[in-house]
């Protein structure tokens, strides 16, 4: 299923500036999910913690890239 019917009961009705931000609010949900992952007591392995931290990054850096 397409995120936009997801959260939009129109999707042809929305603008690209509206698709963008709505992309941008699914981001920071995201993120804001996974903060745990970069908490000094997380209980993830250094390497899994480094993964996280460039998966966030990537959202981080959207929608430039």
């Amino acid at each position: 299923m397409d995120l936009l019917n997801m959260v939009v009961a129109d999707p042809s009705e929305v603008t690209d500036t509206q698709r963008v931000s709505i992309m941008r609010l699914l981001r920071d949900g995201l993120l804001a999910q996974s903060d745990w992952t970069q908490l000094a007591d997380s209980p993830l392995t250094e390497a899994k913690q480094n993964e996280w931290k460039v998966y966030r990054e990537a959202l981080r850096d959207f929608p430039a890239s």
